[in-house]
């Protein structure tokens, strides 16, 4: 099998574009946030804020030694995203939904690392919310993450009820 087949390509891509994309944003961000500032739209439903997190999703382990945070959220996330990329590009019985699922995963896993490795830190600059009920602050690629996640188990709900309706 060569590796530039039609699965390969539709992975690449979607790797790249969500990679640069998210590089570009947080670029963008860090560049114009000190003329722009604080904003809020529709409502207060959206702000847009920028903070440069030293952990993980929530500033999970921001308050870990350097090192320490280093060897998890550098180290050993790139050994996890390299094993998870490999099976990706090897998996050939995968279907589509789970594919591109994980291709979004990785981008932005990967787009965060790139930060981590290069700033030290993770460019976040999203809040979303009704009212009192809020996220934490999050970036692009912690959003196609999300939305990786969420089509993975979406694909599994099928999977399942399928096999109850087969049953």
């Amino acid at each position: 099998m060569k590796f530039f087949n039609k699965r390969n390509v539709i992975i690449l891509s979607i790797l790249t574009i969500f990679i640069v994309l998210d590089q570009i944003i947080k670029i963008g961000v860090r560049s114009t946030y000190d003329t722009v500032g604080p904003k809020n739209f529709w409502g207060n439903t959206i702000n847009y804020v920028y903070v440069e997190n030293p952990g993980a999703f929530l500033s999970l382990g921001a308050n870990l030694p350097d090192w320490a945070r280093f060897f998890i959220f550098s180290v050993l996330v790139s050994v996890g995203l390299g094993f998870v990329l490999w099976h990706l590009f090897k998996s050939t019985e995968m279907s589509k939904i789970s594919t591109h699922a994980l291709s979004l995963i990785m981008a932005g896993g990967i787009g965060n690392l790139i930060d981590r490795i290069f700033r030290g830190t993770v460019t976040d600059f999203l809040v979303m919310g009704i009212g009192e009920i809020r996220t934490g602050v999050f970036n692009l690629a912690d959003f196609i993450i999300v939305i990786g996640s969420l089509m993975l188990v979406w694909e599994q709900i099928q999977i399942s009820r399928a096999k109850k309706k087969n049953s």
